[in-house]
Formats: structure tokens, C-alpha cells, sequence
């Protein structure tokens, strides 16, 4: 039996009157080899945020598994659990603030790290998160737009646009600094030159 490396955790949100804005958060989990994982309560927590959310909002949530290596002794497990919502705008925003709550909460699962995330490692990140959450954003290299290095060692935030001028808008250490989470948002350039100045 193979034990599990890794866990990601990604929440996806969408508003119905808003289709093109998009609303991210992602927990990147390190399992030791002597933790152990309670899966069952994390799909739990997950799968409490659309009934809270209201009886309008659609959701599915997923489980994926990927176990790779080199050789008998060198290989990686892990899981990846995804929820994905989308819900008129009324529930949306509770959803936002449940959701930013819960990542908070799972946040507290993954080891806190003192090394200090370089801008050539938060530009990389950004783009394998973009990558990670948007399957087809991965065709083109994202240019950067805009950055900013907060306070906490590890809390960068990048603005990214795409070959189509999709744009992206990356927090990485989104709680509490901890690199080990990240808030995106994607706003394709319909909906950007629909809302100049304005925050959806």
C-alpha cells in the first residue's frame, strides 16, 4: 500500500450573471510519512458550502488520484479534491466569505514553512496555479502585468494576462501569508473591458 504524499484542495466559485469572472482558492497539503489524512472530513466540510449557499447554487465535487515514479522506490502520491460552484450572485458573495473561511480552516492542515518565497519562485507558482485550476490556460506562457511582494516573507500577488487577454490575478499566501495558499481570479477580456473600474 502506497502512502500519500500530497493533497490539493481546490474550490472553484462562479457567478451565474458573471459567467466569465471565476473565483479560486487552492490548499496545497504535505503529507509526512508518519501523518495520516482524514480525507472523509475534508468532503464533508467541502460539500456543507452549497447547502449553506442556497438551494440555487449547482456544485460538484471530485476526487482524483495520481500515483507516478521512477523505479520501485522513488514515487509520489497524490490526491486532488475539487469543488466547483456556480450560483446566482446573492449566494456567490456568501459563498466567497464561506469559502474564504473554510481555506482558512484546511490551511491549518498543511506544515508552516519559514522560507522565504524568491519572486522567480511566486512567478512559477502563480503560473503552475493558473495551470493547475484552468486546464486551458496552459497552452501559452501567461505574461506578467503587474506584482506586488506584501509584508509576510511569502504572500506575493502577480497579475497574469494570456495570448486572448485573459486575465489573472494571483494571491499567493492568501491566509495568513501561508505559501501554501493561494486566491485566483480569472476574468476573460470581455467581461475586464465590460467592468473598467469596477470589482465583480
Amino acid at each position: 500500500m502506497f502512502r500519500l504524499d500530497q493533497v490539493r484542495i481546490i474550490a472553484t466559485l462562479r457567478r451565474i450573471a458573471h459567467a466569465d469572472t471565476v473565483d479560486a482558492f487552492v490548499v496545497s497539503i504535505d503529507i509526512a510519512p508518519w501523518q495520516s489524512f482524514d480525507e472523509r472530513s475534508v468532503l464533508d466540510l467541502l460539500a456543507r458550502v452549497p447547502v449553506e449557499m442556497g438551494q440555487q447554487t449547482l456544485w460538484s465535487l471530485r476526487v482524483s488520484r495520481n500515483h507516478e515514479g521512477v523505479g520501485p522506490e522513488r514515487s509520489e502520491a497524490r490526491t486532488e479534491i475539487r469543488l466547483d460552484l456556480v450560483a446566482p450572485t446573492a449566494d456567490a458573495v456568501a459563498g466567497l466569505e464561506r469559502l474564504t473561511t473554510l481555506m482558512q480552516d484546511l490551511s491549518a492542515l498543511a506544515p508552516a514553512s519559514n522560507r522565504r518565497l524568491t519572486r522567480e519562485e511566486a512567478v512559477e507558482a502563480a503560473r503552475d496555479l493558473v495551470a493547475l485550476v484552468w486546464e486551458g490556460a496552459s497552452g501559452s506562457p501567461l505574461a506578467i502585468s503587474d506584482e506586488e511582494h506584501h509584508s509576510e516573507p511569502h504572500r506575493w500577488t502577480l497579475g497574469l494576462v494570456g495570448a486572448d487577454h485573459t486575465r489573472f490575478r494571483v494571491d499567493i499566501g492568501a491566509v495568513a501569508g501561508d505559501p501554501h495558499t493561494a486566491h485566483l481570479r480569472r476574468r476573460v477580456a470581455a467581461e475586464v473591458s465590460d467592468s473598467v473600474g469596477t470589482e465583480a
